[in-house]
């Protein structure tokens, strides 16, 4: 992590800080950059995409060079790292940050869509699950690349529907206090999973749209009943609570069909304890509810990059808060149908805030380095979520030993997925008073439906973890073979052995020897990698290598204890 001054002292010291950012880098220090993807490959292969974009200096703010840039034709995002020697000697040192596109103040709401969020429209048409956040510090642009992303967004979503879809919006606030629909005014909303797993928000309005103006008038609406304060680090209104924004596509002719779903979230700026100097005590409690929210988003986002680097199970604590389990899809790694997320780190270009920027683009950094594609755990054909409406009309029959003869009385329209989301009172009060059932044989008959679901629930799981060895057996075997290399090598030079990175050396005991050198041992093809005699599965190869090596080591510990002892390979203690 670079050494980034204080507040203090990078004010006191911006003159030849701003000096040393306006002369070109010499050197670039992190990853090499790579060059920019087109916008239409940006979610073909990958599943979660990074993003930077810099606001613009403001009319009040004075500032001769910023500490964020972009490289023409580079993904990458340059960031100055200003940092004071012992001694007091200033420097400037360009640092590579990895993500997929950097925008500065020059890129416009359009071209950061076009980057961005076009691809996540036709997800969560086809009945995915799509998300956008932008997260920042305070007075870092968020709400206003948001405000511009949702007009993009509801001109996007006419053209791609149906005649058969429709689609609603949802304005919620997370605050300190709760949730809170931002257009009805109820404070008691509530996020919740249901008994199929599927996160569910209740209490919540959602409106029907027909056109990109009723979204806008809908988000003004939204904004102006948001939670907003004067802060001395936004004068014009800092937001003190997450908003979201939630659309659902529905088809009408098929409504149990599951919808697709696009987040839209506007996170609160993080705050400092400098940037609350001013604050009473209501503003330092916003503060520390916004913090700790940010903190659980954050442990989500290094738990997932944990995962890409090992083989143990890594827990990533999304249930810890209301906003990190309405996106509970955009952490999880194992789906049950296609997600796709976008996040958009918002940051100052202002020396002051070189701490908080570096900060940001950290946890960028983090999420661009953590696996990239979710893998989609294929259904069972025993999950009544599967089912077609004959297989589900057929098992109501069969639920009840034949006692059911009109099961459409049971599921008047819908399909499996219908039949496991009907509550018990539901079906029991049908089968009752339509199709002439007792209480207790129409109970029989719910609780083999229900036991279907339950059973499904627990074959999922199965899938689920069948993966998570999947992926975890081959991270392993990645690892294993890193590791043999490794040691193959210091057994190489270890022994004299020449490597590729020096030349060979004579044998003294063969006298005169021609040397082989670099270039020519290099021009060689190289000796074919032995086979093992028996093809193994990729788990068990990873089981094997690793018990090999565990055996040499053993062998090595128990010849060094033999040799300390006084034995000589195996024959006994040696004699005077």
């Amino acid at each position: 992590m670079p050494n980034v001054p204080l507040a203090r002292e990078l004010e006191a010291l911006s003159d030849a800080f701003h000096a040393a950012m306006m002369k070109p880098p010499s050197t670039i220090s992190g990853p090499k950059p790579t060059a920019a993807e087109r916008p239409a490959d940006m979610y073909a292969a990958v599943d979660t995409r990074v993003f930077v974009r810099a606001r613009p200096v403001l009319s009040h703010e004075t500032a001769p060079a910023t500490t964020v840039k972009r490289m023409e034709g580079m993904r990458n995002c340059i960031f100055m790292s200003p940092e004071v020697t012992l001694s007091g000697k200033t420097s400037v040192v360009p640092t590579s940050i990895p993500v997929d596109a950097t925008f500065t103040d020059r890129d416009s709401n359009e071209l950061v869509y076009e980057t961005t969020c076009r691809g996540l429209v036709p997800v969560a048409v086809e009945g995915g699950s799509a998300a956008l956040l932008c997260y920042g510090q305070t007075g870092s642009g968020k709400t206003f690349t948001t405000a511009g992303l949702l007009r993009c967004i509801a001109s996007e979503l006419q053209p791609l529907l149906s005649p058969t879809s429709e689609v609603t919006v949802a304005f919620l606030e997370v605050h300190t206090d709760g949730c809170r629909d931002l257009i009805s005014g109820e404070p008691n909303v509530m996020i919740l999973e249901d008994k199929q797993g599927a996160v569910q928000v209740h209490n919540c309005r959602e409106t029907k749209v027909t056109s990109a103006q009723e979204v806008a008038a809908l988000s003004e609406r939204a904004v102006a009943a948001r939670s907003t304060k004067s802060t001395e680090r936004n004068l014009s209104g800092s937001s003190r609570s997450h908003m979201a924004v939630r659309f659902v596509i529905r088809r009408t002719d098929t409504p149990w069909v599951a919808p697709g779903v696009l987040n839209v979230v506007d996170l609160a700026g993080s705050e400092s304890a400098s940037d609350a100097t001013g604050h009473d005590k209501e503003r330092i409690n916003e503060t520390k509810f916004i913090n700790a929210s940010l903190m659980t988003l954050k442990e989500c986002i290094r738990a997932r990059g944990q995962a890409a680097v090992t083989t143990k199970h890594v827990h990533i604590p999304f249930r810890q808060s209301k906003l990190t389990l309405l996106l509970r899809d955009s952490f999880e790694l194992f789906v049950q149908r296609k997600t796709k997320t976008a996040v958009i780190a918002c940051v100052s270009p202002l020396l002051r805030d070189a701490r908080h920027t570096y900060n940001t683009l950290r946890y960028a950094s983090l999420l661009y380095v953590s696996p990239k594609a979710c893998t989609v755990v294929q259904s069972d054909d025993r999950d009544p979520n599967q089912w077609s409406r004959e297989t589900a009309l057929e098992f109501i029959v069969k639920s009840s030993n034949g006692r059911i003869r009109n099961p459409e009385a049971i599921l008047p329209a819908g399909d499996g997925r219908a039949l496991a989301q009907l509550p018990e009172a539901d079906f029991v009060n049908r089968a009752t008073q339509q199709c002439g059932l007792g209480s207790n044989a129409a109970k029989d008959a719910y609780t083999r439906v229900w036991k279907a679901v339950v059973d499904a629930k627990k074959i999922m799981r199965g899938n689920v973890q069948r993966a998570k060895v999947q992926a975890a057996a081959k991270r392993g075997e990645a690892a294993a073979i890193e590791k043999m290399a490794a040691a193959a090598e210091r057994k190489r030079m270890a022994a004299g052995a020449p490597t590729a990175a020096s030349p060979a050396q004579p044998d003294p005991r063969r006298g005169s020897t021609e040397i082989v050198c670099v270039e020519e041992e290099e021009a060689m093809p190289a000796r074919a990698a032995p086979q093992p005699h028996r093809p193994l599965p990729r788990t068990r190869q990873v089981t094997a290598l690793l018990a090999e090596e565990k055996e040499n080591d053993k062998y090595l510990e128990d010849l060094n204890a033999r040799m300390l002892n006084g034995y000589a390979g195996g024959r006994g203690p040696r004699r005077a």
